[in-house]
């Protein structure tokens, strides 16, 4: 069945989930120019759009491509929704009827959808069930596969740690589509919560001879066993909301080979969040608010295809430089490092460095860090957040960065040089230390 339908200008989407909004709104307007730039600039010249999309035969025009590997026996995969996605379908011999009708009577400003019907739309697991009622014996082994996989190396669940660690994974197994979560190492705790939250664990990991566990078997164990097209490093300790699911997303569409990162924000939680409770809500518009932004020397989250980081130094996992590292490597690699932080934060849950033998100190300056220091180069601070080739913005454009480092050295040197000594008279003229930051923040160069 043909059917040629008009589309009327003040249609508007209901239902969709976030992550599609932004595809959404985008064919909106594309829709809307269709009708806007004939009417108004055209006067009468004999321009005519036809768009002609998802027809790639694995991913969106899937059906006849699912036909071959169903009766073949093959494999189909899946990323995310659990082939659950509805595609309309057509055949090209219709939408070749459709150019030519419209060819025959051409309407100015007018904007058409070339569609096969509801019957004729069906999801990818109602297609393989139709397939194999026509074709008995055929078969397909379908695999739904997610967009990420997330790695992490816990700490022992211990008082306060052991908290703010719960709160953590925990909202990972909340994000949509659900990753593949994979916790590394046999520390207290560790078999039980993965258990509990049905994620894998993988006891084994090399070690050093302080027992630290090293970066580079969890990276070469993870290039193994990954089946998603990206994976994610990240700090135990590390909230992740759904803005993260579609900041990934949205670069991994620009880049597919990149390195994502973004800021801290941290907060002070003492209590287990109630993930179906309400617990999202309380942390969104109590205690987020209340957050502090982290330095960018500090980074707690890393994106990345699983071939991008093929060498990887044995960093000792958890003490300083390791994570500077990575951006160092990609930047090496002319590798796109692209800061998601006007999308998504990296939510930091505060805590003290108890587990750590010298405590805070120990993991930034103890005899590990040292030798982190010397394979990263040797400079503290050479590469980081400051040093992002580009920046993903709420409107879902990426765009590059320059000068990023420069613009906040200009900043600091203001602030040491001119407005922390005046600090008495400032005191005693009212001058407010908020009101003199956003004097220095317009110091910064435009961005370009």
């Amino acid at each position: 069945m043909l059917r040629l339908a008009h589309t009327s200008p003040d249609w508007n989407p209901f239902c969709v989930q976030k992550s599609c909004l932004r595809g959404i709104c985008a064919k909106i307007c594309v829709a809307q120019l269709r009708i806007a730039v004939p009417r108004e600039f055209s006067r009468g010249l004999p321009d005519r759009t036809i768009a002609l999309r998802c027809r790639t035969p694995e991913r969106h025009g899937f059906l006849s491509y699912l036909v071959k590997v169903t009766l073949s026996g093959g494999s189909y995969s899946v990323f995310g929704y659990e082939g659950k996605q509805v595609r309309d379908n057509i055949l090209s011999y219709d939408v070749v009827r459709a150019i030519e009708e419209f060819a025959a009577n051409p309407l100015l400003g007018e904007v058409y959808n070339i569609e096969g019907g509801h019957e004729n739309s069906v999801s990818m697991l109602e297609a393989t069930d139709r397939i194999r009622a026509l074709a008995p014996g055929s078969r397909v082994h379908m695999t739904s596969i997610p967009p990420l996989t997330i790695l992490a190396m816990p700490k022992p669940f211990r008082d306060h740690i052991g908290v703010i660690q719960r709160n953590a994974i925990t909202s990972w197994t909340m994000l949509r589509p659900r990753p593949e979560i994979y916790l590394f190492g046999e520390e207290e705790g560790v078999a039980e919560i993965a258990a509990e939250l049905r994620i894998s664990h993988l006891h084994d990991i090399a070690r050093n001879e302080f027992g630290t566990p090293l970066l580079d078997d969890l990276l070469r164990r993870a290039r193994e066993f990954a089946r998603t097209p990206l994976l994610c490093y990240v700090n135990s300790d590390i909230i992740l909301l759904q803005e993260f699911v579609d900041a990934v997303s949205a670069i991994h569409v620009k880049f597919p080979k990149f390195l994502g990162v973004a800021h801290r924000l941290n907060i002070e939680l003492t209590e287990t969040l109630d993930s179906v409770g309400g617990g999202e809500r309380k942390l969104r518009s109590e205690i987020l608010p209340l957050g502090t932004p982290g330095n960018p020397t500090a980074i707690d989250v890393f994106v990345f295809p699983p071939d991008c980081y093929q060498q990887v130094p044995p960093f000792a996992i958890g003490r300083a430089w390791f994570d500077q590292w990575f951006i160092k490597d990609a930047r090496r690699q002319r590798v796109p490092v692209v800061d998601m932080t006007q999308v998504t934060r990296a939510i930091h849950q505060n805590h003290d460095y108890g587990h750590i033998a010298g405590g805070q100190q120990g993991a930034y300056w103890g005899e590990e860090a040292r030798r982190s220091l010397v394979i990263y180069g040797g400079v503290p601070h050479a590469f980081t957040l400051l040093d992002v080739t580009h920046e993903l913005l709420p409107s879902g454009r990426i765009r590059r960065v320059h000068f990023r480092r420069e613009a906040a050295a200009v900043q600091d040197w203001l602030w040491r040089t001119v407005f922390q000594p005046t600090s008495g008279l400032r005191g005693k003229l009212g001058l407010q230390r908020k009101t003199l930051r956003r004097l220095v923040d317009k110091v910064k160069p435009a961005k370009h």
